[in-house]
This record gives structure tokens, sequence and C-alpha cells, in this order.
């Protein structure tokens, strides 16, 4: 295998290292008494979790550059309109983002909701009274 002394001297500190950061001493006397088993165990369990663990997390990366660039593309054909690029950009220069803008047509949606709940209250209650 190509392992000198030196080699497998700089293998067992490393080992020995990790181990030690790995665990809590008192609770795994096994890790301490041989750490190259405990190592080897700790692999053995935990090493295919830690590959799907990577794969979703390259899978997740990647998902977000895709929504990024698509949010890109969108400002983009968002800044072209002739009327609301410039409006939206004069908003983004005095510090208003993304959010205060989804946050202030949440507020108007709820507050037009409101509003034609209640006239049309309203209309009832003048129809009831008018058919009388």
């Amino acid at each position: 295998m190509k392992f000198g002394i030196d080699e497998l001297e700089q293998l067992y500190l490393t080992v020995s290292e990790i181990v030690k950061n790995r665990g809590d001493p008192l609770r795994d006397f096994d890790m301490i008494e041989n750490p190259v088993a405990f190592f080897i165990k700790d692999v053995e369990d935990n090493y295919y979790n830690k590959l799907k663990f990577e794969d979703r997390v390259k899978e997740k990366r990647n998902e977000l550059a895709m929504l990024n660039s698509q949010l890109n593309i969108n400002r983009h054909n968002l800044s072209l309109q002739p009327v609301i690029g410039p409006l939206l950009l004069s908003l983004y220069k005095k510090g208003i983002t993304e959010q205060d803008l989804t946050d202030m047509n949440r507020l108007f949606q709820d507050y037009l909701l409101e509003t034609t709940t209640t006239d049309n209250n309203w209309d009832n209650k003048n129809d009831s009274k008018t058919c009388q």
C-alpha cells in the first residue's frame, strides 16, 4: 500500500485527533482505548448516509443556482417594461427591497379584500332596508 512508518504514524495521529474531537470521551471509552477501530466503525456506520447527504446538498445548490438565474432573468424582463421598469428601479434606489414590495402588495390585497367585503355588507343592508 506504499505506507511507510512516517505515513502510518501520521495517519494514526490524524485518526486519533478526529476520534478525540468526534465524541464524548467519558461516554465513549472505546474511542480512547482503540481510536482506529472506533474511526473505522464510525465510517462504516455513516459513510453511505454522508454520501447521500452530499448528493442532496449538491442537488439543492444546483436548484438554488437555477432559481437565482431565473430570478435575474425575470428581473431583467421586468425592467424592460416601459412603466414598471423605471418605477421599480427608482424604488430600489430609494432602499425599497423586493420583500418590502411583497409585503406592501399583501397589505393592499388584504385592504381591498376587506373593503370589498365591507362594501358588499353595506349594499346588502341597504337592499334589505329598501325591500321592506
